[in-house]
C-alpha cells in the first residue's frame, strides 16, 4: 500500500538529516588550523611595539610591548608547546626554555614594572598526559596554587635554561634555571628541580642537603660586582653549568659580602639524588678537585653543557 512506502522514505529521510546534522556539529567541534608563522607575525603586529629610527632604518623595541596576543594564544593552541618561535626570539619578544623531551616550556618577558625589584610575565606550559596545560602564572604561583599571589615570590623570574635528566628508572626531572632582581644590587641566582607527576608539574626533592631532601639550591649575590668587574658578566658563563659526562652541577659560591667568587660547589647526581661532593676553583677548563668529600669520586673533566 501507499503508506508502507512511505514508512521507508521517511525513515531514509530521517536517517539523511541526522547524518548531515551529525557532519556539522562535529565540524564545528574540529580545531581551528593556524598557519603558525602567519600569527606568530600578528601576534608582533597586535602587540604595539614603539619604533625609533637607528641609521636610516626603523627598528621595533618589544620591550614594553603588549604580551596579551601571546598568553591568548598558547592558552588557546597546545600546539604552541612545540613551535620555534622563531620571529619572536629575534625581535626579543619573549625568552623560551623548552625541555630536551618537549614536554616542559616557560616562557618569560620584563612586563616593566616592579621598579628595581623586576616584575617577570611567565607562562608555564607543559603536558599533562594527552593534554596541555599553560598558565599564565609565576613559577611559584604555578607550584604552590594556594598561597596568595602578593608575595614578593609571585614576580616571577627570569627562566632561559631547562636541563632534563633521567633517573635510573627513566623518570624525567627538569632543573629549571631561575633570576630574581630582589632590588638595585641584589639578585639570586639558582636551579629548582621540577617533574610532571599525574599530570601536575610538581617540586622534586632531590638536592641531599645535610641529610634533607630540598628541591633548589643557588645564592643570593650583589648585581654590580658579578656585571661590572666581569665585563658585564662575561667569564661567568659557568654559572650554573650541568656536566652531562660526568652528571655534576656547577653552583657558584659568594663571600661574606655576597659577591661572587671564583669557588664553585659541585653536586653529582647519582641517578637518583644530588650530592654535595666539594667545593674548589678556580674553573679553567680542567681542574682537579682540592677537596673532594666521602662517597664522591674522581677529579672533574672539561664542563659539556647539559641545558
Amino acid at each position: 500500500s501507499l503508506q508502507r512506502i512511505k514508512r521507508p522514505i521517511m525513515k531514509l529521510k530521517l536517517i539523511i538529516y541526522s547524518i548531515c546534522l551529525l557532519h556539522i556539529l562535529t565540524g564545528c567541534n574540529e580545531p581551528v588550523r593556524i598557519d603558525p608563522v602567519q600569527k606568530e607575525q600578528e601576534v608582533l603586529a597586535a602587540s604595539n611595539p614603539s619604533e625609533y629610527e637607528e641609521d636610516g632604518e626603523t627598528i621595533k623595541d618589544y620591550y614594553r610591548s603588549d604580551r596579551t596576543p601571546l598568553i591568548e594564544w598558547v592558552q588557546q593552541d597546545t600546539a604552541t608547546l612545540s613551535y620555534p618561535f622563531t620571529s619572536f626570539i629575534q625581535n626579543e619578544y619573549v625568552t623560551i626554555a623548552t625541555s630536551a623531551d618537549g614536554n616542559l616550556r616557560v616562557y618569560t618577558w620584563d612586563t616593566g614594572d616592579g621598579g628595581t625589584m623586576i616584575c617577570w610575565g611567565n607562562i608555564i606550559q607543559y603536558r599533562s598526559g594527552k593534554k596541555v596545560k599553560a598558565e599564565h602564572k609565576s613559577l611559584y604561583a604555578v607550584l604552590h596554587p594556594n598561597e596568595s599571589g602578593d608575595s614578593e615570590m609571585d614576580f616571577g623570574s627570569h627562566i632561559d635554561t631547562i636541563k632534563t635528566l633521567y633517573t635510573d628508572n627513566g623518570q624525567a626531572i627538569y632543573l629549571v634555571d631561575e633570576y630574581f632582581r630582589e632590588s638595585g644590587n641584589l639578585a639570586y641566582t639558582g636551579v629548582m628541580a621540577l617533574n610532571i607527576q599525574n599530570g601536575k608539574l610538581k617540586e622534586y626533592p632531590c638536592f641531599n642537603k645535610d641529610g634533607d631532601k630540598i628541591a633548589s639550591i643557588g645564592t643570593e649575590h650583589t648585581i654590580s660586582d658579578w656585571y661590572f668587574s666581569t665585563n658585564l658578566g662575561e667569564g661567568w658563563d659557568w654559572l650554573n653549568r650541568y656536566d652531562t659526562a660526568n652528571q655534576d652541577l656547577y653552583m657558584p659560591v659568594t663571600n661574606d659580602m655576597q659577591s661572587f667568587t671564583d669557588q664553585y660547589q659541585v653536586w653529582h647526581f647519582d641517578g637518583k639524588q644530588f650530592t654535595l661532593c666539594g667545593q674548589s676553583g678556580p674553573l679553567p677548563s680542567c681542574v682537579s678537585m682540592s677537596s673532594i668529600l666521602p662517597g664522591c669520586r674522581r677529579p672533574f673533566s672539561a664542563i659539556s653543557d647539559g641545558s
